[in-house]
């Protein structure tokens, strides 16, 4: 009996082996999909990003807005790592297919799973650098927009009289009217 119950193991080992070789293509195409994907949202929002800062930048000058551009840095560095992180996943992919080339059997075992969750990890790591820096640069829009409402909001204003909605004199002019 023991030998028909290493049998049965070598069938369920070759088994494992052809269902998992039968899938490699499968697994690569998705790989390859989210690399692109991690790539594609990371790399677009630090391009549109700096084309809303420089459009910024330029109304700043121009209209004499006053605002405070470091609270995009954040997430814009969030997004930066993201691009890293996904081109090197890509590393990771080409050192996969340099050992299922080389070692095959190293591709399927130990090794392989190692490199294999290493790109898994850069490429999720990416895609929540994105999702963090979309938090981060939505957190900063909201501010320049409240400051910008702000500004406005003070220019519309006649300076000396408001029409009777003026704000309370601040404690400094208190005292020195006292």
């Amino acid at each position: 009996m023991p030998a028909k119950r290493s049998n049965s193991i070598r069938d369920q080992d070759s088994a494992a082996e052809r269902w998992s070789r039968l899938y490699v293509d499968v697994r690569s195409s998705y790989g390859r999909a989210s690399i692109q994907s991690a790539l594609l949202l990371n790399g677009g929002a630090s391009v549109a990003l700096l084309a809303f800062l420089g459009n910024l930048a330029i109304a700043q000058q121009t209209r004499g807005l006053t605002s405070n551009f470091v609270t995009f840095k954040e997430s814009l560095m969030c997004f930066g790592l993201g691009v890293m992180l996904a081109a090197s996943s890509n590393v990771v992919a080409f050192l996969i297919q340099i050992v299922s080339i080389a070692h095959p059997k190293d591709a399927e075992g130990r090794t392989g799973r190692r490199l294999r969750l290493a790109g898994i990890g850069m490429v999720v790591a990416s895609l929540l650098l994105f999702a963090t820096g979309m938090t981060v640069a939505a957190n900063a829009l909201g501010n320049l927009i409240g400051a910008l409402e702000v500004t406005a909001q003070r220019q519309i204003e006649p300076q000396g009289s408001s029409g009777g909605l003026s704000p309370p004199p601040s404690r400094q002019h208190r005292a020195a009217d006292g």
